[in-house]
Order: structure tokens, then sequence, then C-alpha cells
């Protein structure tokens, strides 16, 4: 009996380290979890994102560099389908929006700004492919307005790249690549970065991560250093990133299309996954209006001033419209290339008209001690019946050698318009021909026609 009371004793020790060693071991996989995102192909969720900027603008004035107080509140909500989700960060992610809601209020200084995506401009795709991002309407061109309303940091489509793709324990750090932020948010490149995720707490949910650090890189060529502050939370049950609140202090340079920056940022990003089966979003477009090849990717611009509209390559930049004459920039990369005045002139009386050699004749006088000769003179019908007149000529400013390319365009109304490009000779080869689609992009139209569609409202306080 006492040699079977030992042996019980043994057992239950045995038992009870036993059960002390699973327990060990369950504890220790508890305080692990998966943060790997189980997204895929097809998967629905409603985005709910709002934005708060305040700040400085930093613009160059006669007197050195000046700042202008600038105030931001952005809101859109949409519905938003994953086409393709490219493994790595160099291959084509993809996705269709749906827009519910997608508006801001900008005040700078005085002046209050309300950009919104028309009715009919709704329908947005978003590509990623490596670190360039291309937002675009299948159901035509969209203003710089409103790829500017669209355009937010912590793209949803990129936010599951900041997981680690692994199990990981509270307090585990790991730190982000350069082209994950750049993806993130919306930068060319990424020169350096030091910015880390860290697993702050398992919940019964999932997780809750720490985002923060500091980087260096260039949007539109411009330099630009930021600092980031953030939490974010993972879902285990739909396997993704479903929560995003983020602190941006950014320092941008001044560009040449636009003013630099001093300023914070506070997003607030809210994702909530899709029940059950999705109807998908692109099921009646055509099968190439998604391709990054053929994606109408032009921007729309219009002078209600001046009676016209254009849609251009992205790399056009308006810098203002006053006086009648509309400024742009063809800006690559951050560099100048080229700058394009344009301007509606007087309507021909009837019977009125102007000559290629008369048209010489004027940018030659325009032009004056500058002009040396005429590189090329032509003239044409454009396919939706304007008349035009392209004059290149060649010429010095400050000994610098210049090229000047003039169109002078018109309608079967007399109505016309004028563009005067001007870029150093050295850029001729880089600009090569972006001039002809510029201004093969025209249509002349009536003022009123331009004027009751509205895209951006302007009030002064």
């Amino acid at each position: 009996m006492f040699q079977n009371l030992r042996f019980s004793a043994v057992v239950q020790g045995l038992s009870f380290a036993a059960c002390l060693a699973y327990a060990a071991q369950a504890a220790k996989a508890s305080d692990t979890i998966n943060l790997q995102t189980g997204c895929h192909i097809g998967d629905s969720a409603h985005v709910d994102v709002s934005l708060e900027v305040g700040g400085d603008l930093k613009v160059k004035q006669a007197s050195g560099i000046g700042t202008v107080p600038t105030k931001v509140m952005a809101r859109v909500r949409y519905d938003e389908q994953l086409l393709k989700l490219g493994d790595g960060e160099k291959k084509l992610r993809q996705s269709l929006r749906r827009y519910e809601q997608a508006d801001a209020n900008l005040t700078i200084n005085t002046q209050t700004l309300s950009p919104k995506l028309r009715d009919d401009r709704k329908l947005i795709g978003m590509n990623l492919l490596g670190n360039q991002q291309q937002a675009f309407s299948p159901e035509g061109p969209l203003t710089r307005d409103e790829i500017d309303v669209i355009d937010m940091p912590a793209n949803s489509l990129v936010v599951d790249l900041l997981l680690p793709g692994k199990a990981v324990s509270e307090g585990e750090s790991w730190s982000h690549s350069g082209q994950t932020l750049a993806m993130l948010l919306g930068l060319d490149a990424v020169d350096r970065a030091e910015v880390t995720s860290t697993l702050e707490k398992i919940t019964p949910e999932g997780g809750r991560l720490r985002i923060d650090g500091t980087l260096t890189g260039a949007i539109g060529g411009v330099s630009t250093e930021i600092e980031l502050k953030g939490k974010y939370l993972f879902d285990s049950r739909h396997k993704r990133v479903t929560a995003m609140l983020l602190a941006i202090q950014e320092k941008r340079a001044i560009g040449h299309a636009g003013p630099g920056l001093d300023i914070v940022a506070k997003l607030k990003m809210q994702i909530e996954p899709a029940k059950g089966e999705s109807k998908s979003l692109a099921s009646k477009l055509p099968a190439d209006a998604l391709d990054p090849k053929s994606a109408m990717t032009g921007v729309l611009w219009e002078s209600k001033v001046g009676g016209y509209r254009l849609t251009h390559d992205r790399r056009w930049f308006v810098l203002n419209e006053a006086e009648g004459v509309a400024v742009f920039r063809y800006v690559e990369r951050g560099e100048l290339v080229a700058q394009c005045n344009v301007s509606a002139m007087k309507t021909f009386a009837a019977g009125e008209t102007l000559t290629l050699d008369g048209f010489q004749n004027d940018v030659k006088l325009a032009l004056g001690k500058n002009f040396s000769e005429f590189a090329s003179a032509t003239e044409s019908d454009t396919d939706t019946g304007l008349h035009m007149l392209r004059v290149a000529a060649v010429g010095a400013v400050d000994q610098l050698p210049i090229q000047w390319i003039y169109y002078h365009v018109s309608d079967r109304d007399g109505r016309r318009v004028v563009f005067a490009v001007t870029l150093e000779s050295s850029l001729i080869g880089q600009f090569a021909d972006s001039d002809r689609a510029f201004a093969a992009s025209l249509e002349i139209r009536p003022i009123e026609e331009l004027a009751s569609k509205p895209t951006t409202t302007a009030t002064k306080k």
C-alpha cells in the first residue's frame, strides 16, 4: 500500500508538471499573433477617412521666403474592391473605388476653396506600381482639384504592407522600407527612413500597433522631411488592418509647380470589410479601362474666363490665371522644363482671318531683339474642326539659347486661343513634342457652357 501511495504521488506529480508545461506553452502561444494580411483579389471594404491639416505654405516673395497660413478639412468615403495584389513592392497593386463622398474645405490666408468630386467622376481606379501612384476615373479625366481631394496619405490599398507578414510577440518591432513608406505617403522616393512599427498589445480582436519615426524623400522632385506618429489595428478575423490614426509633420521645400509646406496633418481611417460576396465594381467597364497603359490619366482644366478647356499630361501644372492669361509649367522630376502661357484673344470679325505669314510676323515682333530665326512653321486643321497655326522660333535671352513655340487656334465662329511655350534649347529633347499634345487637346466652348459646370467654389471671409 505504501508503494502504491508513492506511485500515485509520482503520477500525480507528473500530471501536475505536465499541466504546468501545457499552461506555459499555451501562455507562450497567446503572447504571439500572426500579423499577415489575408486580403484576396475581389475582397471589398467600406473606407472612411478624415484629414485635418494646419500650418503654413512657404512661398517666394520679393523680400525672400514668406509664409501663408493654411488649413484643410477633408473627408472621403468609398467602397473599395481589390483587383490586383502583386506579391512584393514592385508588382502592380490595383483597386476600384466608388466614392460616396469626396470633398474638402481649404483655407489659404483669407480665401476658402471647396473642391469636390463631380457626380460623374465618383468611380475611381487606383494603380500602384512600385512607388508610382496613379488615381484616375474610367468615366473621364479628373481636374487637378479632384485629384488633390482623393490624394490622401495612408492609402487603403497599401496599409497592409505595414504588417511584418509573420507571427510576432508583444513589444516586438520591425522596420519599414523606403519603398513601402513612399507608397503609403504618395512620395516619389524615400532617401532615408528610420520608421518602425511595434506590436503594443494583443487583444481578443487582434492586435494594437504603433508606428513612429522619420524619413526624408521627394515628391514631384521636391525634397521633404516627414515625422510619423500613429497607431493602427489588425483584425484577426478579417486578417487586415481595419483602423489607423496617423499624425504627419512635414517640411517640404518650394517647388516649380507649388509652394513649400510646414504643416501637421492628422488622419483618421476606418476600414470595414464587406460581409459575404460583393458585387464587382468593374463588371460594366471595358477590359482595358483600368490598364495603366490605357487609363484616362489626363488632367482637365477649364478657363471660364476664356471659354476653353484642355486635357493635359500630369506633368503640366497651372500656376495661376490672371488678366485672361493662364500660366502652365511643365515639371518633370522636379525640374522646370517649359512654361506655357495660354490666353483667349478677341473674336475675329466676320470674314477676318490670320495667315501663317502674318502670324510669323506677329511672333517676330513680339520677340524683338531676342529673335534669331524660325525653326518651323505649319498650318493644319484638327479633327475637331479647329484651325491651327504653329510657329517655332529660336533665339537667346541674356546669351541663354531659347526656343519659343507659338500656336494660334481658332474655330469656325472666330473664337481663338493663343499658346506661347518657352524653354531652354538644351531641354528640347526632354520636352519632345509635349506641346503638340497639349495644344491638340484644346476645346473652345461658349463661356456659359463651362460656367454651368463648376468643380471648385471659392469664397472670401
